[in-house]
């Protein structure tokens, strides 16, 4: 499953510029740009300090606060990529979408499992809690 796939699914981007579309989505932009720097996050050494900087991107460009040690064994879609803060014990699976100004963090040191949901804009889910989605699942089945 690629992330490429997910959002041209999500969008519903048809035609010979789908591609164009998906370039110029700042969303799927923010997506790859996260990829890349929990990419060489986990090849460690000095590409620890390209993964840095590439967050340093991330933060300025965006507002967001995504931590490079949250377990994303998914795809995320951010529609609206602003403000988004996710925390280093978060575990993602699945094809989750994440609107803007969401928090996800921890509360007494616990943190969620977001598994193939929607999150709502201004949403704050923090602690020992499982979001799983009913509605999500049948897009990843478009996109599998």
């Amino acid at each position: 499953m690629k992330i490429s796939e997910a959002y041209i699914t999500y969008y519903k981007y048809k035609g010979r510029f789908k591609y164009l579309k998906l370039i110029a989505n700042l969303g799927y932009v923010l997506t790859v740009l996260y990829s890349l720097s929990t990419f060489f996050w986990k090849k460690g050494g000095l590409y620890k300090v390209i993964s840095k900087f590439i967050w340093y991107l991330i933060y300025f460009t965006f507002k967001c606060d995504l931590s490079l040690k949250a377990k994303n064994n998914g795809i995320i879609i951010f529609p609206h990529p602003i403000g988004i803060v996710i925390g280093e014990g978060v575990e993602i699976i699945g094809v989750n979408i994440i609107y803007q100004n969401v928090t996800l963090g921890q509360n007494k040191n616990l943190y969620p499992v977001v598994i193939s949901s929607t999150i709502y804009t201004s949403s704050v889910v923090c602690g020992n809690l499982t979001l799983k989605d009913e509605i999500v699942p049948a897009l990843t089945r478009k996109i599998i």
